[in-house]
């Protein structure tokens, strides 16, 4: 459901949340035109609603200040951009051909943080080669690890929970995100040198029902800066419990 709003309480939960103000919602994707209007989608109870703040409000002054702050901390260094081997655009299910070309030929490690991963029952499940992937390359003695976000939402955490302990059981370093925000990335990182990112979660619905865009970038000074990313969360894991 989407709905054009401008109510005043809409705008008075984004501004009461201007000491920090991303942590609101971590799904929001968000516009801010010519650094005084916002425009977009944000998430809220389980529905997306579009959202127009007019310009020069509290609301548009604390998102320019915290965008502003992202770009500068994340930007990549332009020598960086310049070293971009391969760039691939991988929609729909050309991201998990993609990821099932490169899990055999990696020779070092694989990192892996995503939002989510359901597995499923039976063998033909487009999310199982994935995971099956990941255990082959551990059984090569590649480093792999997979973290996972400890989602408020209960069935998200539950499935987590649940890849994560066949994960586990497979000899793979696989945690939950124990950050008090959402973990809503999803990254690949492959041998120091590929990274995968976007839209796709590791669902069936992702893989093969739904609308979603990937890239692949094959450089070293990129790998490197998402691999430092990805690491900085892993420390933040913790324990996956349950069977």
């Amino acid at each position: 459901m989407r709905m054009k709003l401008k109510l005043s309480l809409l705008i008075c939960l984004i501004t009461c949340s201007a000491l920090s103000p991303l942590d609101f919602c971590r799904a929001d994707k968000l516009i801010l035109k010519d650094g005084k209007e916002i425009e977009g989608i944000i998430s809220w109870e389980g529905k997306d609603y579009l959202i127009i703040v007019p310009a020069g409000g509290a609301s548009t002054r604390v998102y320019k200040s915290s965008i502003s702050k992202i770009i500068r901390e994340t930007a990549a260094n332009p020598q960086d951009i310049r070293k971009v081997d391969e760039l691939v655009y991988l929609p729909l299910g050309k991201y998990k051909r993609k990821l099932l070309e490169l899990f055999p030929k990696a020779k070092k490690s694989i990192y892996v943080v995503i939002y989510y991963i359901k597995i499923g029952k039976f063998e033909s499940h487009p999310v199982n080669s994935l995971v099956d992937g990941l255990v082959e390359a551990q059984q090569r003695g590649v480093d792999v690890k997979v973290l996972l976000d400890s989602s408020y939402k209960e069935g998200v955490l539950k499935e987590n929970q649940k890849t994560g302990n066949y994960l586990k059981k497979r000899g793979i370093d696989a945690k939950l995100y124990g950050g008090k925000h959402i973990m809503h990335t999803k990254l690949v990182i492959i041998d120091d040198e590929i990274t995968l990112l976007g839209s796709h979660n590791w669902t069936a619905w992702a893989l093969e029902g739904s609308y979603e865009s990937s890239v692949m970038i094959k450089s070293k000074p990129i790998a490197s800066r998402f691999k430092s990313y990805a690491l900085n969360l892993f420390r933040r894991g913790k324990p996956i419990t349950g069977k």
